[in-house]
């Protein structure tokens, strides 16, 4: 079995989202073909008629199930617009849960939170989730707890295992020699990297123009695609990563081909 999949941080609804961005992003993910789409900085606006950024691009590139959790962060529980991560899909939705992470810097809080998605493919059950890690460079060891968080439930239910139709995706804020993706690379693939060990493939860009902050910050790959170490990664490149005529976002895209390896057939049934 093959999935076509990719990961995006939106940036929400800023910078000219609905006059550009928004067609930026649905014409480059168009032309990849995804089954699934994991999204992060993405916005329900309850202001109104309910807006939700995600079932919008959803629409647009022809994916009809989504699921949104929002962060939980204070200020946003009270403004129209929940800030959040999503998942869109080809497929049925079977299942969802969202497992909120620990709390990063205290003023103002920084809620995280992972969402857990079970689809149904004509194949089988695909569970995916996605998630977002805190964003400050000093918070690298509150990163390694909140991936923890999410790694215990792969491991609990067996989507390590190579045979496991488990997909992880999602901006972790950490460049590659963090402890937080080297335990993630401990259980699970780096599907960037089984394809490109030696590129950099920065998903961050302190040049890019939707980086309006930070400008004093180095280049970083900060968006992943984890599989199980067993299978095999036909296809993986960063996307929108340049104007078209605008930038998708502050981050670029990520997107991945995977096949699951075939059941084997027992004698009996060769028989």
């Amino acid at each position: 079995m093959r999935i076509r999949c990719a990961t995006l941080n939106l940036q929400g609804l800023e910078h000219e989202w609905f006059e550009k961005r928004f067609q930026v992003v649905v014409e480059g993910l168009r032309k990849l073909r995804p089954e699934i789409v994991c999204l992060q900085e993405c916005t329900v606006r309850y202001a109104g008629a309910v807006y939700n950024q995600a079932a919008e691009i959803g629409r647009g590139i022809g994916l009809k199930a989504v699921a949104f959790s929002p962060y939980g962060n204070p200020i946003e529980v009270m403004s129209p617009n929940q800030g959040g991560i999503a998942v869109i899909s080809r497929w049925p939705i079977m299942g969802v849960r969202h497992r909120p992470l620990p709390i990063g810097h205290d003023r103002p809080p920084d809620a995280r939170v992972a969402l857990l998605v079970t689809l149904q493919s004509p194949d089988r059950a695909i569970d995916v989730v996605t998630t977002h890690l805190s964003w400050m460079p000093p918070e690298s060891p509150l990163r390694i707890a909140q991936l923890g968080m999410v790694l215990d439930e792969f491991s609990a239910a067996d989507w390590v295992n190579p045979r496991s139709r488990a997909l992880l995706m999602g901006d972790f804020n950490a460049s590659d020699d963090e402890p937080a993706i080297e335990l993630a690379c401990e259980r699970l693939q780096d599907a960037y990297r089984a394809l490109h060990p030696t590129e950099p493939g920065y998903t961050w860009l302190r040049t890019n123009p939707m980086n309006r902050s930070w400008k004093d910050m180095p280049n970083r790959r900060l968006d992943y695609i984890f599989c199980p170490k067993g299978v095999k990664v036909r296809r993986v490149e960063v996307i929108l990563d340049k104007p078209a005529p605008v930038f998708a976002s502050d981050h670029f895209g990520l997107f991945a081909e995977l096949e699951w390896p075939q059941k084997r057939r027992s004698r009996k049934n060769e028989s």
